[in-house]
């Protein structure tokens, strides 16, 4: 399996819509309390910012009800296959994203 792929299958389990967007609340919790690997180091705020930065927006579709409980903007989301194709380049295309006439904001 290719990184991207592999990148791609572990962002897509947090896209409850399977739209290509990922709530950035959910995403946030999930880097800032997951153990690293061995000999990791943990993500901190800043970092993980710098990673969102320039790929998220407002939720594009209507949402069936986020879980974001007052955590982050209302509605904001992560793009996540624009993030894999600027980190990994473009080996997979559009791979499935229904949502390519949406641009991050």
């Amino acid at each position: 399996m290719s990184s991207s792929q592999e990148l791609l299958n572990a962002l897509a389990a947090f896209d409850d819509d399977d739209n290509g967007q990922v709530d950035v609340a959910e995403l946030r919790d999930a880097l800032l309390h997951t153990a690293p690997e061995d000999g990791g180091v943990p993500l901190t705020d800043q970092q993980i910012d710098e990673v969102f930065k320039g790929f998220t927006g407002r939720r594009a579709f209507g949402n069936r009800g986020t879980m974001t409980g007052g955590l982050g903007k209302r509605g904001e989301v992560f793009h996540y296959h624009d993030f894999v194709r600027s980190v990994v380049g473009s080996e997979n295309g559009s791979n499935g994203r229904r949502d390519a006439g949406a641009a991050p904001s």
